[in-house]
């Protein structure tokens, strides 16, 4: 294609942006894929062919076999979240098998029941362990004989969970018959699942509703020059110099949505003397300073008489986010601009690293706008966390990495879940230079790979989010079962330190 035919193409796009009454599902998948760094949806149909694209490298080998390799649990993430999405591991209480025989709002076989799932040993394959679930210590082991029969010592959660799901149920169904907004939705259905999804990690992981966080400035994605030097589209992009003062086009805050994902697993200790709380407080402030530091000599070497756009500055020497670009309505102006660990000055994240975000939609809602807010969310977490000395990105960076190079440490795979209504996906997002994306359908593995290697000869650094697994939802109590151990399991991974946790204290230096 020409380059007069490219911005032909361009054009048409940006005016079609301009339009209130063009279809949305025709432009957000081709709004993320102009980004400096790609984000690409790639839906696979089983969950073997999400572990393939994930962990397959250009010439179809396993990547993870290696023994330089650490994936921070995420295989094995996949294939426990894999096998709950195709309930083939128990997801439901042993204890509950003769409680729920007569329930007519459950249906399920016997291979649903199992004595240990709450333990965070127990995943996949329906195995079985000896070691107790954690808040049920000296529960009893082998089937339960109806209600009365549950230890009201040991059990009494079990029932209390029980009663709980049901609620959720009951919430869902009038939700969905009274057409309830968005954050109704949230409020009485999806704030309460994942509040019992963290229960047993509460003191190190919290599902905390992140609706009014905003991008900061210097870690909104990156839009290529073509596009945002474009006066065609007022209302779509438009370039702005980030809150760095050190880098390239990006989309002006004006562009992205007032409000991008609902919820967060992030790591969040109940403990303030805990030895990685300190150490993220440390971590922080430390990148915070060396940011400064760079955006200063810069500045000065550039525009002597001038401030950084988008900066004000503080008594501390820091510059301060303006409130342009904070706007968050929780006082994130205060907070010098890189002093966060993730994207966002939102208060509740800035000391704690998220390492799953959720975005929720009701009924009639658009997945496309979804997949839209989620991939622009999860675009600005990487590229703040590619600015970390010392994390190893394919992706270019703007002004360059902030602390220093060298290391191997590799960037994470990050879940995103996806909900419509009841119903519950799973995705997977990596950031690299190769498009691993392979086909269940007609296409051969052998011609997927040749495609994924010729793609990755262009070396265009991109990120993937693939998926889905189908983990749950909470239509009915089966369903509830299984979505609660899937959030289960996406929270021992976030606080394990084999897991996402295991990689923040890398970053950390601990």
């Amino acid at each position: 294609m020409t380059k007069a035919n490219k911005a032909t193409m361009m054009a048409i796009s940006l005016e079609q942006f301009a339009r209130p009454d063009q279809s949305s599902s025709m432009l957000l998948g081709h709004d993320l894929k102009t980004l400096r760094v790609p984000v690409t949806w790639t839906t696979m149909k089983t969950s073997k062919t999400v572990l393939k694209a994930l962990f397959a490298g250009a010439d179809g080998t396993d990547t993870s076999t290696s023994a330089e390799y650490d994936d921070y649990g995420l295989r094995r993430l996949v294939q426990d979240l894999a096998s709950i999405a195709t309930r083939h591991t128990a997801f439901v209480p042993e204890q509950l098998r003769d409680v729920l025989a007569d329930d007519d709002d459950f249906e399920c076989g016997d291979s649903a029941f199992g004595p240990n799932i709450y333990n965070q040993d127990y995943w996949g394959g329906g195995r079985k362990t000896t070691t107790p679930p954690p808040p049920l210590s000296g529960q009893r082991q082998g089937q339960g004989h109806g209600e009365e029969d549950i230890d009201d010592n040991n059990n009494t959660m079990i029932l209390q969970e029980l009663n709980q799901l049901r609620d959720i149920i009951n919430n869902t169904v009038r939700c969905q018959d009274l057409g309830r907004s968005e954050a109704a939705w949230n409020d009485k259905v999806h704030s309460r699942m994942l509040d019992l999804g963290t229960k047993l990690v509460e003191e190190s992981v919290q599902a905390e509703n992140i609706t009014r966080a905003k991008i900061a400035g210097p870690f909104i994605p990156d839009g290529p020059a073509s596009i945002l030097s474009s006066s065609g589209a007022a209302s779509a992009f438009c370039g702005v110099v980030d809150g760095t003062g050190v880098g390239g086009s990006s989309f002006s805050s004006s562009a992205i949505p007032a409000k991008l994902v609902d919820y967060a697993l992030a790591l969040q200790f109940s403990d303030p003397e805990n030895s990685l709380s300190r150490r993220l407080v440390q971590f922080v402030a430390t990148q915070s300073r060396k940011a400064s530091s760079a955006i200063a000599s810069s500045s000065r070497a550039t525009r002597p008489s001038q401030q950084p756009p988008l900066l004000q500055p503080s008594g501390s020497g820091d510059p301060i986010i303006s409130s342009s670009s904070a706007g968050d309505g929780t006082g994130a102006a205060s907070l010098p601009t890189f002093h966060m660990f993730n994207q966002t000055p939102y208060r509740p994240l800035v000391y704690a690293p998220a390492g799953v975000f959720i975005e929720t939609k009701v009924e009639g809602g658009s997945l496309d706008e979804g997949r839209l807010q989620l991939g622009l969310w999860v675009s600005a977490w990487f590229k703040r966390v590619s600015m970390f000395g010392g994390l190893v990105s394919d992706a270019p960076q703007a002004g360059g990495q902030v602390g220093g190079q060298g290391s191997s440490l590799p960037l994470p795979i990050i879940p995103l879940a996806l909900v419509k209504s009841d119903a519950w996906e799973v995705f997977f997002a990596r950031q690299s230079s190769t498009l691993l994306s392979y086909s269940s359908s007609s296409t051969s593995f052998a011609r997927a790979r040749a495609r994924a290697q010729a793609q990755a000869r262009e070396d265009e650094p991109r990120i993937d989010i693939i998926g889905p697994l189908k983990i749950g939802g909470t239509g009915d109590l089966a369903s509830a079962y299984q979505l609660l151990l899937a959030l289960r399991r996406l929270s021992f991974w976030v606080q394990d330190r084999s897991g996402f946790c295991g990689w923040v204290e890398q970053v950390v230096g601990m």
